[in-house]
């Protein structure tokens, strides 16, 4: 069974939630941010097109439903 958008952005949140800083490495908040941007960059993760392992690694089993739900979800938020 696919994941829900929900529980994956809990997962997410566990490095990108505002506040949360991550020694040596640069993480961005990912609410607010343009929805399209964050399809196009997750795509680029998962099809190992832009340079991040652990984003390779978390990002592999989404779909692209996945992806666009989940930059909806950040989309929406407050930046």
């Amino acid at each position: 069974e696919p994941m829900s958008a929900f529980k994956l952005t809990r997962s997410c949140d566990r490095c990108h939630a505002p506040g949360i800083e991550i020694e040596g490495m640069a993480v961005p908040n990912l609410n607010g941010q343009d929805r399209d941007y964050l399809i196009m960059a997750l795509r680029a993760y998962r099809d190992d097109r832009r340079e991040s392992s652990m984003m390779h690694k978390m990002s592999l089993p989404y779909s692209d439903t996945m992806i666009e739900d989940v930059a909806s979800f950040y989309s929406s938020r407050s930046p």
